[in-house]
């Protein structure tokens, strides 16, 4: 399991730092022709938007298995030990739920948008929100795994989760 987790991340984190990549060319390009060429490109906003999303949404995992999102554990520091893991194991399982709900959403919302294209690029929306699905069950498979460390960490096997 963790060996899928760390691919998982890594592929995460390739595809958002490719988006990041590709979101600088653009920008630049843009710049250039606006300022250089005195023509801006009808379609790099849109597309600068679009990247952004999926260098959030990618990230997002990599971020999740790395342990490294914004918490503000200032009350959940003051708990006993075994109150701290019994709340970060609620905190898994409700960003769980809220993934599922997400995931359950995206499939209707990707269905009613796959006949259409963006406004000033010819790429289906379907696959423009292709991430909304597909990083939720990458972090719902991550947090898999971090519910099976908060219970062994609860039931006090295999130490204590980090």
């Amino acid at each position: 399991m963790e060996r899928l987790c760390k691919l998982i991340a890594q592929i995460s984190m390739f595809i958002s730092a490719g988006c990041a990549g590709i979101l600088a060319v653009v920008m630049i390009l843009q710049i250039f022709c606006r300022k250089v060429l005195n023509d801006s490109l009808s379609w790099s906003d849109e597309m600068g938007g679009y990247l952004l999303v999926w260098l959030t949404l990618y990230g997002a995992v990599a971020a999740l298995y790395d342990k490294k999102h914004l918490a503000i554990d200032a009350l959940v520091d003051r708990l006993p030990q075994k109150g701290q893991q019994i709340m970060r194991l609620t905190v898994d399982c409700l960003i769980v739920v809220f993934l599922a709900i997400i995931f359950y959403y995206s499939l209707p919302l990707m269905t009613k948008l796959g006949g259409m294209t963006a406004v000033s690029l010819p790429i289906s929306r379907s696959f423009i929100y292709s991430p909304l699905p597909i990083t939720s069950v990458l972090s719902i498979i991550i947090l898999i795994r971090d519910i099976l460390m908060d219970i062994k960490a609860i039931k006090g096997v295999g130490g204590v989760q980090p």
